[in-house]
């Protein structure tokens, strides 16, 4: 008995036509090209939405560091304690 995965959809025992018939259901009426062009199209829409959110998250940890060290600059302005802000200027 064969099985056959299709993502979530699990076909056991199907063989020859019945396997055809199940694959031509999940298709719909799309050619196996279209519905790959179609994924394909999807897959890009997935990856450049996480970029996006993976550098926006970035550029928010980065405003929120340099803000941090503009305060702590100004910290050892007011106390004079200047060297530990020595070792940050290059």
């Amino acid at each position: 008995m064969s099985e056959i995965k299709l993502g979530s959809l699990n076909i056991n025992g199907a063989r020859g036509d019945a396997k055809r018939a199940s694959l031509f259901t999940l298709l719909g009426n799309k050619s196996l090209n279209q519905w790959w062009d179609v994924g394909k199209v999807k897959i890009k829409q997935l990856c450049l939405q996480y970029t996006f959110n993976v550098t926006k998250d970035m550029a928010r940890s980065l405003r929120a560091l340099e803000r941090e060290v503009v305060e702590l600059q100004g910290l050892a302005d007011s106390t004079g304690e200047r060297e530990h802000v020595e070792g940050f200027k290059s």
